[in-house]
């Protein structure tokens, strides 16, 4: 699992299947990730990507959408991409 730490602009060379690390500035800290790949890339706090009876744990992002300040309790993002491209994590 690659762990991207302490960078304001952080743009990923995603491959698919794998979990990325992106440790933030601060819990707290708003964050925006653009999704240039190819798939659908799913966004969690606690490296879960499971779906439960409950919903699921993660953010799904598809391909060519993002999402605009995200604020996370802590300051890990976990990223896990479906398929190959960039992840732009602002």
């Amino acid at each position: 699992m690659p762990d991207i730490t302490g960078k304001k602009f952080t743009t990923i060379a995603a491959d698919a299947d794998v979990v990325y690390t992106v440790t933030l500035a601060a819990a707290g800290h708003k964050t925006d990730i653009l999704n240039n790949t190819d798939g659908e890339i799913l966004i969690s706090e606690k490296n879960s990507f499971t779906q439960s009876a409950s919903g699921s744990p993660y953010l799904t992002i598809p391909s060519g959408g993002g999402y605009n300040g995200l604020a996370l309790v802590t300051d890990k993002l976990y990223i896990k991409s479906l398929g190959t491209g960039t992840i732009s994590v602002v």
